[in-house]
């Protein structure tokens, strides 16, 4: 019988060190890779699931209970935002000079809903959805707990640019569930927030079109979710929900 002999390689060669170096590397970053998909999967199902709960309403449309991170708080005119790549909240520059309103303060802590996307072609600016809430002031960077009472309706050099209104929890105003109710229990306060938002970037260049009700706000809350969910696609593995 005859015996087929394999020809041996040099273990002691460089080139025989270097071959079983990058096979051992390929080995790894291939036992990595399902541990990595996986991991993506997990942050983003995590995402997702904690942003549906802004949309868990009641089926007798009670009031919408949420969380909004505060990028400048009432009584200050610092404009600060949140970076889209960093999450940090930062001051906001513009042509290299710190932005500040030159205005009066704000009315209440301004801030944005996580994990909303209203693009363009359905009534937003690309962002998350911006949101003013009556109550105290808090910290800069703060998430706080607020119920969503109606819409702020506003146009900013011909562009739509609505903020919601919302109220916080804890706050002599945590009661109010609409827009009706603010302003049957707090005469005037509507009035400031108008004329606050029309007049805050100089004459002409918000214009005022009215406020919408809790579930106006809620509908537009629930296309600013699906937006930001379908933004959420892993390669290879689709949308998401």
């Amino acid at each position: 019988m005859r015996l087929l002999t394999l020809p041996m390689r040099n273990q002691a060669s460089p080139n025989y060190a270097d071959a079983t170096t990058v096979w051992l590397f390929r080995g790894r970053v291939k036992r990595m890779i399902p541990f990595a998909i996986l991991l993506i999967d997990l942050m983003l199902v995590a995402q997702a699931s904690a942003s549906q709960q802004l949309l868990n309403t009641d089926q007798d449309n009670s009031p919408q209970d949420l969380v909004a991170l505060i990028e400048i708080p009432a009584g200050t005119n610092q404009k600060w935002e949140q970076n889209k790549y960093s999450g940090q909240v930062e001051w906001e520059m513009r042509d290299g000079i710190r932005r500040v309103v030159n205005y009066l303060p704000y009315p209440g802590n301004y801030g944005m809903i996580e994990n909303t996307l209203l693009p363009k072609d359905r009534g937003g600016d690309g962002d998350p959805l911006d949101v003013i809430v009556l109550g105290p002031a808090v910290d800069r960077g703060s998430r706080i707990n607020i119920r969503i009472i109606g819409i702020l309706k506003l146009e900013d050099n011909g562009e739509q640019d609505d903020k919601l209104i919302a109220v916080m929890d804890g706050s002599p105003f945590d009661h109010v569930n609409s827009i009706a109710e603010l302003q049957r229990h707090y005469l005037g306060v509507d009035e400031i927030l108008r004329l606050w938002f029309s007049h805050y970037k100089g004459p002409g260049q918000m214009k005022f079109f009215g406020f919408a009700d809790r579930l106006e706000a809620l509908d537009v809350l629930r296309a600013a979710h699906e937006s930001f969910l379908s933004s959420l696609v892993v390669p290879g593995h689709g949308r998401v929900d």
